[in-house]
């Protein structure tokens, strides 16, 4: 019984072109915080420094 399956190289390569593709669109805790800061601050006219400040806060 094999565990791994062999698998070519053309494949491997594909997947790795994939994967830079999708690092894109990884959005990191802080940024996803102050999009939706930002979101919350249009409608309330609170400035950037203002969200800044939330998120870095305690």
């Amino acid at each position: 019984m094999s565990i791994a399956t062999i698998v070519p190289e053309n494949a491997v390569i594909g997947q790795a072109v994939n994967i830079r593709s999708m690092e894109t669109d990884i959005v990191s805790l802080d940024d996803r915080l102050l999009q939706a800061f930002s979101g919350s601050a249009i409608a309330t006219a609170v400035d950037k420094q203002t969200i800044t400040n939330r998120i870095g806060g305690p």
